[in-house]
């Protein structure tokens, strides 16, 4: 964290911008988002509730419609629970997009 600090904050942006595009693209590595771990882990639950429904829940309070939010919410945890059948979706982006 000190080396990319430095980086940005010190080095020529010239100089920086490659070094911090390199360390921070591969930064992920191998591993898998997050969802997707929890949606093959078997537990029933995912992080989506405190991510995309937080965004729906304070967009309701406020009055502001959040479809994608809450349409991705409903989705993901149905497919976590098991009350959804993935396939339905798999290799079928239209068929989350006739959720809207």
């Amino acid at each position: 964290m000190r080396a990319l600090a430095f980086a940005a904050g010190r080095l020529p942006q010239l100089i920086s911008q490659p070094i911090l595009t390199k360390a921070l693209g591969s930064g992920r590595g191998d591993k898998m988002p997050s969802f997707h771990i929890d949606l093959h882990s078997g537990r029933g639950r995912t992080e989506v509730r405190w991510l995309h429904g937080a965004v729906a829940r304070v967009g309701a309070e406020h009055g502001v419609a959040t479809p994608v939010c809450s349409v991705l919410t409903e989705t993901l945890e149905a497919l976590s629970n098991k009350t959804e059948d993935l396939e339905k979706f798999r290799g079928k982006p239209e068929a989350l997009l006739a959720l809207l």
